[in-house]
């Protein structure tokens, strides 16, 4: 339920943030379904097929959501995310040249080489690309998912938020065309978009170590 959520965010003092608006994420799967609250800011999974238009760009099999608006520079945003069980949701970024059509790995986030995303569960979490899992040796992973890309260094980043940032993941690649924010669902699951920040800079305020090249 929405009500579960656990509501945190980052707090500091110097950050400039603005929402990243679901609104945005257009290209929704009609075959699972997926739901807007609280002013477009929360989309959760439903087993209802809900009436959205056809559209040659919504994703027809996968439950997945993609963002319309594309990351470019040095961006961060943070995702709170609840799963029950063992069902996880995938936070991830991707070319929007990805496939929308079929239930292949051609059009799952992390499971081709045009994305990348962090697998959220409960009581396990793994990193996907190209089809490939790396199973992270995290423990008791926050609900909340700090994501930060630096497009031109071709960095992304995975954080655990809480009280203190830890990273989670960081890949070093060549990020070839614009990145889209990309979110993937299983039953019972749910995401809110909470902070976005276009200066993340400012991280090194709460880490000066944050954003080095290094990873756990």
């Amino acid at each position: 339920m929405i009500s579960d959520i656990n509501m945190h965010s980052m707090t500091c003092a110097y950050m400039q943030t603005d929402r990243l608006e679901a609104v945005n994420y257009v290209f929704i799967s009609i075959r699972f379904g997926l739901r807007l609250f609280e002013e477009n800011t929360v989309i959760t999974y439903s087993d209802t097929r809900l009436p959205y238009p056809d559209h040659p760009e919504r994703f027809d099999s996968w439950s997945m959501a993609l963002c319309r608006e594309s990351v470019t520079g040095r961006c961060y945003w943070e995702v709170e995310w609840v799963g029950d069980g063992g069902s996880g949701v995938d936070i991830g970024v991707t070319y929007k040249s990805i496939s929308r059509k079929g239930d292949g790995p051609e059009s799952a986030v992390g499971h081709n080489n045009q994305s990348w995303s962090l697998f959220c569960s409960p009581d396990y979490c793994s990193f996907w690309h190209n089809n490939i899992e790396t199973v992270l040796p995290v423990v008791n992973i926050s609900n909340t998912i700090g994501v930060y890309v630096d497009h031109s260094a071709g960095i992304l980043s995975f954080y655990s938020v809480s009280d203190t940032m830890s990273l989670i993941h960081r890949v070093q690649t060549t990020f070839t065309q614009p990145l889209c924010a990309v979110f993937g669902f299983d039953r019972q699951t749910a995401v809110k978009l909470s902070r976005r920040l276009n200066n993340p800079d400012v991280l090194h305020i709460l880490n000066p170590d944050i954003l080095q090249p290094k990873c756990q």
